[in-house]
């Protein structure tokens, strides 16, 4: 889980002990409990709280079988939403991170499930629309990836079984067939995708670098990545900057390739010293880059 902020405060999922929220000064301002379940293969959580406007969301699926949505100033449940208590357990493999949506005049909170995807409005948790038949982590697999959003389309992916699918955005109601742009049987399997210049780039566990072409769906290359070391295995998103996507593997350093559709290896980068695991996604501000292990924090910089 990754932390967010509004530039006045910071809002961290603490999982079983809530959503809290502390000043810039450390000061806790308020926590708020989700829910103290456990899902069935006890994985733990993994989602990230997002802010939109004064509330701060969280998918607690695991913990309290419920998406919330929650007052930033003082961590009141603005609404919730969660399935039936008999359907609650098909839904506790859903790992991923709500994603923020503008469609038309509306922002939606978009979450892909398994065998199903959930658009909601932020303001009043109502559903703007639903796909009851997706394909996405079908057959009770679970779902890691978050939905993103690129080129006036909406991309979900489902990580074991690995599917994915591009869907118009701007859908009311039931999920029409006509509104899938397409699907594909090519997936992460916990990294979430990032969109640049019309095509999907990420790195998979199995050491390969994966490129979709945004407006069919087909793989533009698929390539295994050279590792002086072991064969590196991701969880962590990439990031895009300067026209690079840069993934951080759990075992094998940061791979860095073109942003383009013809594959491209440009560095792979190691701490010598450093044998620790790299789950979290990398974060970029003002020309740095901060990572993360289980163990340690890294800010990098230019010259």
């Amino acid at each position: 889980s990754t932390p967010a902020t509004d530039g006045k405060a910071i809002y961290v999922f603490l999982a079983k002990s809530g959503l809290a929220a502390f000043d810039l000064k450390g000061k806790k301002l308020w926590q708020t409990s989700v829910g103290s379940s456990s899902s069935r293969k006890r994985w733990g959580s993994s989602s990230s709280p997002i802010i939109h406007d004064d509330l701060v969301f969280i998918n607690a699926l695991q913990e309290g079988h419920k998406i919330f949505a929650l007052n930033k100033a003082n961590g009141k449940i603005a609404w919730q939403w969660g399935p039936d208590a008999e359907f609650s357990d098909l839904y506790q493999d859903t790992y991923g991170t709500p994603a923020l949506v503008k469609a038309k005049d509306k922002s939606e909170l978009v979450l892909a499930v398994p065998g199903q995807i959930w658009s909601f409005d932020t303001k009043k948790g109502d559903f703007i629309w639903f796909d009851l038949n997706s394909k996405i982590g079908a057959g009770r697999g679970n779902v890691s990836p978050s939905a993103i959003a690129g080129g006036g389309a909406l991309y979900v992916f489902g990580g074991r079984p690995g599917s994915s699918a591009a869907i118009k955005l701007g859908e009311k109601g039931e999920l029409k067939e006509s509104a899938k742009l397409w699907t594909s049987q090519t997936s992460p399997y916990v990294a979430t995708p990032v969109y640049y210049e019309g095509h999907l780039y990420w790195m998979d566990r199995s050491g390969y670098a994966i490129c979709l072409n945004a407006s069919t769906g087909r793989e533009a290359f698929r390539e295994r990545l050279k590792s002086s070391s072991r064969t590196p295995q991701f969880y962590a998103s990439p990031v895009v900057v300067d026209g690079k996507v840069i993934s951080v593997s759990r075992n094998a350093g940061a791979f860095v390739i073109d942003a383009k559709p013809k594959f491209k290896q440009l560095a792979q980068n190691t701490f010598a010293s450093d044998r620790s695991v790299f789950n979290g996604s990398p974060a970029v501000s003002n020309g740095r880059l901060f990572l993360r292990s289980d163990t340690h924090l890294y800010c990098i910089a230019g010259e």
